[in-house]
């Protein structure tokens, strides 16, 4: 049985993003051989610190009626949608790996940020919406937006996300992206709306190579190219 007044990683992990998924649990948070790793997943269901859906038997959320849970949760996350989940896991997994290699640093998730900043989108299209970033790298003065691009948004979501972008005062934005076409939206968008890219600049990151590793992936910026640990 598990100490419930000890906080486990993986817990406070998951109160952050708002799930654990049990690929991102043995990643990062496993031990031992896989009969035990079996064990130690089901037995974080059985004592009820994570609640799971038959539907996804793999995706834990945290039970906030457990003591353990209680202790961590300064803040508790949304649940993922399930059509978002993959989104959602990749966002979660950079989250770690940024966290563990900016340990000084402090890194603030989209959930938190709904918290410190709550957005009036009351009367607004989803198109309209405004939306704060996937991830904000906070180093010093300066904040870093995050935005992890899985799928094109549309032309005019993307102007009124950068319109945003713009009001809360980033030093830069960058995108994590599959396609050159994802990138030219944005740009588009950014011309559209008179983004100030002089004075925040719009980095661009691929997705295959952020998977790898966050801090040394390229970030091209048009005029330069340089890794977080040049950045931040």
């Amino acid at each position: 049985m598990r100490a419930t007044n000890v906080v486990l990683p993986e817990v406070e992990f998951a109160v952050r993003v708002g799930f654990l998924t049990k690929n991102i649990w043995k990643e990062f948070f496993a031990s031992g051989g896989l009969r035990w790793q079996q064990k130690l997943w089901r037995e974080l269901r059985v004592q009820e610190i994570f609640n799971s859906r038959s539907e996804w038997p793999d995706l834990y959320i945290p039970n906030l009626k457990h003591p353990m849970v209680k202790g961590a949760a300064t803040y508790l996350a949304k649940p993922p949608v399930l059509n978002q989940i993959t989104h959602d896991e990749f966002v979660a997994r950079s989250y770690i790996l940024l966290t563990r290699k900016f340990p000084d640093l402090e890194i603030k998730t989209e959930a938190l940020l709904k918290r410190e900043n709550p957005l009036c989108n009351k009367g607004r299209g989803v198109s309209d919406s405004e939306k704060h970033p996937d991830m904000v790298v906070v180093s010093g003065r300066e904040k870093t937006a995050i935005e992890i691009e899985l799928n094109q948004k549309s032309k005019a979501r993307y102007e009124a996300i950068l319109r945003c972008y713009r009001r809360l005062g980033y030093a830069r934005v960058l995108y994590v992206i599959r396609s050159d076409a994802t990138r030219s939206a944005i740009l588009g968008a950014a011309n559209e709306v008179k983004f100030p890219l002089d004075k925040i600049p719009l980095g661009f990151a691929s997705v295959a190579n952020w998977r790898l590793d966050p801090s040394r992936t390229p970030i091209d910026f048009g005029h330069i190219k340089q890794v977080l640990t040049e950045i931040l």
